[in-house]
C-alpha cells in the first residue's frame, strides 16, 4: 500500500488587476496575502475587484464586501432523498497593510454569514483572521512570517458527518482552528542557488456535539527544507523534504472502538526539475518517495511513490492553461486510518477583453480509506464553468455553474451535485 505528498497547505493570496503601475509592486504583496484568507479558511477565493484603499496614518486600508446568491439541488450531498434549496452568502471583510522600506506587514479579517432558504439549521456565521509579516534582512536573506485563526464549521454531509451520518435537525459542527509558519530564505531569485528552511504548526479543535467529534481534535507541526539549483537559463533542479507530526489530543479508549492512536510522522522526500519560460509560462515536476509511520503498533505503516506537478502554460498573454498532477496522504474523518488521494486537474482562464474574464476547469480524485474494514474508495469529478464581468476596477460580478459526481464503493456515499452561483464583489 503507499502514500504520497501533499501540497495542500500552501500559503497563498490573490487579489487581481493594478489600479496604478506606481503600486503594482506593493499590490503583489496584497495579492499574496488576500488569497490566504480563502485558503486558509477554506472558502472559495474571492473574485476579482481592484480594492480602493484609504489611508489611517501609515495603514492603508482595504475594506472588500462579497454578496452571493447559490442554488443548491443536493446540499447534504445524498445519493437518495435529496434536499434543494436557495442559499444568501454575504462576506465582509478589511485588510490593513504598513510598508517600511522592504518590509511588509499585513492584518486581514473576514467574516461571512450563509443562509439557507430552505434549512435554516444549517445557516452559519465563520470568522477568519490571518497576518503576514515580511523582512528582508539584506539583498540574500528574507523571513516571512504567516499566521491565521478561523471559527469555522463543517457543511452538512462534509467532514465528520458524510452520506449515512447526516442528521439535518442538529447543529452544524463547529470548530476553532489556528497556525502559523516561519519560513527563512537564502539567496535571491537571481542567485544561481536558493536554500529555503520552514517551521509551521497548526491546531484543530471542534467546539461541539463532543462526543462524536473529541476524537478528531489534533494538532500537527511540520519541518521542512527546500533547495534550488540554477543549471540553465530557464531550468533549475529542486529538492524538498520535510516531515509532519500530527497528534491527536484525545486518545481514543476501548470503550470508543476506534482501535488505536492515529499519532503519526509523515515523511516526503521530493526531487525533480523547474522550468521557466516566463513569469506565466513555468512548470515544476517533482517525484519522490513518502512514508508515514505510526506511533500505536496495531496501526500498519506505509510508504510508497510521491509526486507533485503543476504546469502553467501561456497560450497568449490573456490567455492560460494549467495543469496539477498530485498524491497526497490525507487525515480521515473516521474511516480507516488515513486516505491516499490522488489528484488531476486541469483549467482554461481567457481574459475576453478588460472586462471579461472566464473560466473553465475539471478535477478528479480518487480516495483510497486505508485499512478500512469495508474498503471505501471515492472517484469524485467535478467540472466548472465560471464568467465574470468587471464594471469598475473596484466592482465585478459573475456568475459560476458546479458540477460534483462522487462514485463511492460504499453506496450511501455516492452523489451528484449541482451548484449555481451569482455574486457581486466590491472593494471600496
Amino acid at each position: 500500500m503507499t502514500v504520497g505528498g501533499s501540497t495542500k497547505s500552501k500559503l497563498l493570496f490573490n487579489f487581481n488587476k493594478h489600479i496604478k503601475k506606481t503600486v503594482r509592486n506593493r499590490r503583489g504583496e496584497l495579492r499574496i496575502l488576500a488569497a490566504c484568507v480563502a485558503a486558509l479558511s477554506g472558502s472559495s477565493a474571492w473574485a476579482a475587484a481592484e480594492p480602493f484603499s484609504f489611508s489611517a496614518g501609515p495603514v492603508n486600508v482595504y475594506p472588500q464586501v462579497k454578496v452571493e446568491e447559490k442554488y443548491n439541488d443536493n446540499i447534504y450531498l445524498q445519493k437518495d432523498d435529496k434536499k434543494e434549496s436557495f442559499v444568501t452568502i454575504v462576506s465582509t471583510g478589511v485588510m490593513l497593510e504598513a510598508l517600511k522600506g522592504d518590509d511588509s506587514y499585513y492584518l486581514g479579517y473576514k467574516m461571512s454569514s450563509g443562509s439557507y432558504a430552505s434549512a435554516h439549521t444549517d445557516d452559519y456565521i465563520d470568522h477568519f483572521v490571518n497576518g503576514k509579516a515580511f523582512w528582508t534582512l539584506n539583498h540574500r536573506n528574507t523571513l516571512e512570517l504567516l499566521g491565521r485563526f478561523e471559527a469555522g464549521h463543517e457543511d452538512r454531509g462534509t467532514g465528520i458527518k458524510q452520506g449515512p451520518d447526516v442528521a439535518p435537525l442538529e447543529d452544524l459542527i463547529e470548530y476553532d482552528r489556528s497556525g502559523a509558519a516561519l519560513t527563512y530564505t537564502f539567496g535571491s531569485k537571481t542567485s544561481d542557488g536558493r536554500l529555503t528552511l520552514k517551521l509551521a504548526g497548526a491546531q484543530t479543535e471542534y467546539t461541539n456535539q463532543r462526543d462524536e467529534t473529541r476524537l478528531r481534535d489534533r494538532r500537527t507541526l511540520e519541518t521542512g527544507a527546500g533547495f534550488y539549483w540554477r543549471v540553465g537559463n530557464k531550468t533549475g533542479l529542486v529538492l524538498d523534504v520535510s516531515r509532519t507530526h500530527t497528534d491527536y489530543m484525545n486518545d481514543p479508549s476501548p470503550a470508543d472502538g476506534a482501535g488505536g492512536s492515529k499519532d503519526s510522522d509523515y515523511y516526503k522526500f521530493l526531487a525533480g526539475v523547474s522550468w521557466a519560460a516566463t513569469d506565466i509560462t513555468k512548470a515544476t515536476f517533482k517525484v519522490g518517495r513518502a512514508e508515514k509511520r505510526f506511533e500505536d503498533e496495531s496501526r500498519e505503516d506505509f510508504s510508497g511513490a510521491s509526486w507533485e506537478t503543476i504546469v502553467d502554460w501561456a497560450l497568449k498573454p490573456y490567455s492560460k492553461l494549467r495543469f496539477t498532477v498530485e498524491r497526497s496522504a490525507e487525515e480521515s474523518y473516521g474511516r480507516g486510518d488515513f486516505i491516499d488521494e490522488k489528484r488531476v486537474g486541469a483549467s482554461w482562464t481567457h481574459n475576453w477583453n478588460d472586462r471579461v474574464t472566464s473560466k473553465v476547469g475539471y478535477n478528479w480524485t480518487r480516495d483510497v480509506y486505508e485499512n478500512d474494514p469495508e474498503s471505501r474508495k471515492d472517484d469524485t469529478s467535478e467540472a466548472t464553468l465560471a464568467l465574470d464581468y468587471a464594471f469598475r476596477e473596484w466592482l465585478n460580478v459573475g456568475a459560476s455553474w458546479n458540477f460534483k459526481d462522487r462514485d463511492s464503493t460504499l453506496d450511501s456515499y455516492s452523489h451528484t451535485r449541482n451548484l449555481a452561483t451569482i455574486y457581486v464583489n466590491a472593494g471600496f
